[in-house]
């Protein structure tokens, strides 16, 4: 299979050489292999990518899938590959489009609350560079340290922030997208109220490159928190733990990251990533709350009484380590730093 491969493949290496140029493509079976995979590590070496390719612009995507158009040459875009789902496998072969040189934020407009960027734009990177402006891009995917935006937008990700801020497609206005026949076309505008025409944005979000390669993505900020405070609260069944999350929504507060984590995520966490957490407990609430400092103690209060009122019940819990201190009089650094943990899933191999 290998060998026919290595045949069939030279004349589709010059070209993408010519059109990318050299040093863009590899084609040696091990740069092959590595980026045929994703980060489940599971590979079919029968399923191996014929080329890859760095393009550096919209341009040469459009040549690219011109030329593979008319040779019916798969072609599978990729980012980071950080992804579970086996969304870029090249899994009839083909030609891996992986877009790590198209990493330019290419606008931040303070103004109009938008930005334009590139596909290779690293999510942190982006949302450190328009926090520079009191801005605010909320959807935190597991891997936001490497996860690129245009991976993000293929596969529609979320996030810890999604509660209450959405998800990716919440703030995906416009994409520039290049067709399977090479067709350059934009799917919205720059206009968060753009009520015109079909909704083409949202159908590309998510997509998984079945529809189009995105090579250009407009989106929506929103302003930059002026504070946050993060709370843990420990509990002894994941009824109540539940029963805890209907309470504070139901009393019409929003915290901006609600997650809970039962006893394997506890041990697992602190088996990776020592903390001090309570391991023997059935699960724990960990809580953020942000928007103007004034807010921050009243819905602070709000959330701590609704805790106490389901706790209220129970035994009450030996003083040993936090456990017999106030269930969220937590370090707010150390509380900090549990959230970035829990803002990388996969680092903490759950």
């Amino acid at each position: 299979m290998l060998n026919t491969i290595l045949k069939l493949k030279s004349p589709l290496i010059k070209k993408l050489e010519k059109i990318a140029g050299e040093g863009n493509v590899l084609s040696d079976y091990d740069d092959l292999y590595m980026y045929s995979t994703d980060s489940t590590n599971i590979t079919n070496p029968n399923e191996i990518a014929q080329a890859v390719v760095f393009p550096e612009n919209v341009h040469q995507v459009s040549e690219i899938m011109q030329y593979a158009y008319k040779k019916t040459i798969p072609v599978i875009a990729r980012a980071a590959g950080t992804n579970l789902c086996g969304a870029c496998l090249p899994k009839k072969g083909g030609i891996i489009l992986n877009f790590a040189k198209m990493n330019k934020i290419i606008e931040i407009n303070k103004d109009n609350l938008l930005c334009k960027v590139e596909p290779g734009v690293v999510i942190e990177d982006l949302q450190k560079a328009v926090e520079a402006y009191d801005l605010f891009y909320p959807p935190d995917p597991s891997n936001l340290k490497v996860s690129m935006i245009g991976g993000s937008i293929g596969l529609g990700s979320g996030g810890p922030h999604t509660f209450k801020y959405g998800s990716t497609k919440d703030f995906i206005i416009d994409l520039e997208v290049v067709l399977s026949d090479g067709t350059i076309m934009h799917t919205g505008c720059d206009c968060s109220k753009n009520v015109t025409g079909y909704n083409l944005t949202q159908l590309f979000v998510g997509s998984e490159g079945t529809l189009g390669i995105i090579t250009q993505a407009t989106i929506r900020l929103i302003p930059k928190p002026e504070a946050k405070r993060v709370m843990l609260a420990y509990f002894d069944t994941l009824e109540d733990t539940s029963k805890t999350v209907n309470d504070i929504i139901s009393h019409l507060i929003t915290p901006s990251v609600i997650d809970l984590m039962d006893k394997n995520t506890l041990q697992t966490i602190e088996s990776f990533y020592p903390s001090g957490l309570l391991t023997d407990k059935t699960a724990a609430l960990l809580i953020e709350i942000d928007g103007f400092k004034s807010s921050l103690n009243e819905q602070y209060e709000k959330v701590i009484l609704h805790i106490y009122k389901r706790r209220k019940r129970k035994r009450k819990k030996k003083k040993s380590g936090y456990q017999g201190a106030h269930p969220l009089a937590l370090p707010q650094s150390w509380l900090r730093m549990l959230l970035r943990k829990m803002l990388s899933f996969q680092e903490l191999i759950l």
